[in-house]
Formats: structure tokens, C-alpha cells, sequence
């Protein structure tokens, strides 16, 4: 159960991350 929402949260992490990689 809300298995959908954890991956909706990694990858909403992931850009994020991915966000902060390619400023810098």
C-alpha cells in the first residue's frame, strides 16, 4: 500500500538531485 506514492517521492528526489548537479 502506497507503494506509488514512495516512488512518486524518490523520484521527485532524484530530479531534485539531478537539479543540484547540473548548477554546479
Amino acid at each position: 500500500m502506497g507503494f506509488s506514492r514512495y516512488v512518486k517521492h524518490i523520484i521527485k528526489h532524484a530530479k531534485h538531485m539531478l537539479e543540484l548537479r547540473s548548477l554546479t
